[in-house]
């Protein structure tokens, strides 16, 4: 939609009030907006967990907990989904106060919907509490209910795909020591064999942009693929960004959980 269509569609009438034409404006900005929504769904037997790390404010008088903790934890908790509020050493403070409480809040596996509503109304508490550093992280896990298609996952489309040199350098995480490029972009002299041991460290170290560590044989309820490219400073605050390429990630999780799936169709997701 260019802006002399926008612009012709609300076009004054000579019965048409300012109000009604204001309206229309918004109604077409709203339509606008519309298609670069993300759309999420329950119907679906694909669970998604998130681990967000954060720094919560502390006060100038340094008393603990400090009023910013307190009201972050409640409102955390209120939102009765099974979220757990825990503590990363890995996080830095930084210029936040030494009274100040770094945080990583995980959330239980649910249907993308409710989870992204969770992960919205997280993000929103640590905007208003808190923010995020350079130190901070969103770690996505992925996982399905259905065990034979965790059993029929392939993790070498999955960790070949352009995505997650796109999600680094998005969230620009490129050269993050906590979240590693799992494969480097081959060229026509890459030997085949190096690109399968650059996969293979993901079974082995957890520091990767994908992380492969917790998926065992893929039958445990726990069994699940963890994706730690996402993070920075003021992530939390990007959210529609966010949900992009977790709708991305899930595709692809999907298309890689299917044998009769086309290689070149996962490549393109």
């Amino acid at each position: 939609m260019t802006l002399p269509w926008l612009l012709q569609s609300i076009r004054f009438k000579r019965k048409n009030n300012f109000y009604h034409n204001m309206t229309l404006l918004e109604q077409n900005l709203n339509r606008m907006s519309h298609k670069k929504r993300v759309f999420f769904t329950n119907d679906t037997d694909i669970r998604l967990g998130f681990e967000v790390e954060c720094v919560i404010r502390g006060n100038r008088g340094g008393n603990w907990p400090s009023p910013n903790w307190t009201k972050f934890c409640k409102e955390i908790h209120d939102l009765k989904k099974n979220v757990v509020i825990g503590d990363d050493c890995s996080i830095n403070r930084g210029s936040f106060g030494s009274n100040a409480r770094t945080a990583e809040v995980r959330t239980a596996p649910l249907p993308p919907k409710n989870a992204m509503r969770v992960l919205k109304a997280i993000f929103n508490c640590v905007n208003k509490y808190g923010a995020t550093n350079s130190s901070c992280g969103l770690h996505v896990n992925i996982s399905s209910i259905q065990r034979e298609k965790m059993l029929r996952f392939n993790p070498l489309p999955f960790l070949s795909s352009r995505l997650w040199d796109e999600l680094l350098k998005t969230f620009k995480r490129t050269g993050n020591q906590y979240c590693r490029i799992n494969v480097n972009k081959p060229t026509p002299k890459t030997c085949k064999v190096h690109m399968f041991q650059q996969m293979a460290n993901a079974f082995e170290d957890k520091c990767y942009c994908v992380n492969l560590c917790r998926f065992g044989n893929g039958l445990n309820k726990s069994s699940r693929v963890e994706v730690r490219g996402f993070g920075n400073k003021n992530y939390t605050k990007r959210f529609i960004t966010v949900a992009r390429f977790v709708k991305r990630i899930e595709t692809l999780f999907i298309l890689s959980c299917d044998d009769d799936v086309p290689l070149t169709k996962i490549f393109s997701v």
